[in-house]
């Protein structure tokens, strides 16, 4: 009863990657960023589909999830990709 009682130690947390570390880490950061901005791009097409859909459907609430869309993730993704390249 009493091991339950106690409170866990906290994991220490790594303040480096261990993967920077190896021979051309560079590159390999590149490459993730790189990647990063492809998936991005991906989200961003994605929404502005929905987004078409919906303006294409007219119903009351779509307007709402249509301006929601754009400012909480089609421009805040849009923006990221275009500092990413």
């Amino acid at each position: 009863m009493a091991a339950a009682n106690r409170i866990a130690p906290k994991r220490r947390v790594p303040t480096h990657s261990p993967r920077l570390k190896r021979d051309g880490s560079r590159d390999w950061i590149i490459s993730e960023v790189r990647e990063i901005a492809d998936q991005l791009k991906c989200v961003y097409a994605t929404c502005v589909t929905a987004q078409l859909a919906l303006q294409g459907q007219s119903a009351e609430q779509d307007h709402e999830i249509l301006l929601a869309l754009r400012l909480h993730v089609s421009e805040p993704v849009s923006r990221q990709v275009e500092r990413l390249e």
